[in-house]
């Protein structure tokens, strides 16, 4: 995504808010899908890992960018002592958002 029109001038702030460059806007976005949450102890390694993540997407010339992933509430309880929520992402959700993209990226190119 390279936000470099007047339609995109509202997105090209909140990024310019958030610290990223010119340059940076220029670099390919790149979504890193993380489950990581304070909830549940047992992905408490994510956090670090999607840290690494992001610096390797940096130094490749892309933007990284993190984004949740939903969970499935009705798998059976894992044993979080977050009762209610369960630690199992959903690849349909991952699925649906990028045709989201794709659909936004083709409206984009009219």
């Amino acid at each position: 995504m390279t936000p470099d029109n007047a339609d995109k001038t509202y997105l090209r702030a909140l990024y310019k808010a958030s610290g990223y460059s010119d340059e940076d806007l220029q670099k390919p976005l790149i979504a890193i899908a993380n489950s990581w949450t304070e909830l549940n102890p047992g992905h408490s390694h994510l956090r670090e890992t999607a840290e690494h993540v992001k610096r390797g997407v940096w130094e490749a010339g892309g933007m990284p960018a993190l984004i949740e992933v939903t969970v499935n509430r009705k798998f059976p309880h894992s044993g979080s002592p977050a009762a209610g929520w369960w630690d199992v992402p959903i690849p349909t959700y991952l699925k649906d958002r990028r045709k989201e993209y794709d659909k936004a990226r083709k409206e984009e190119a009219l």
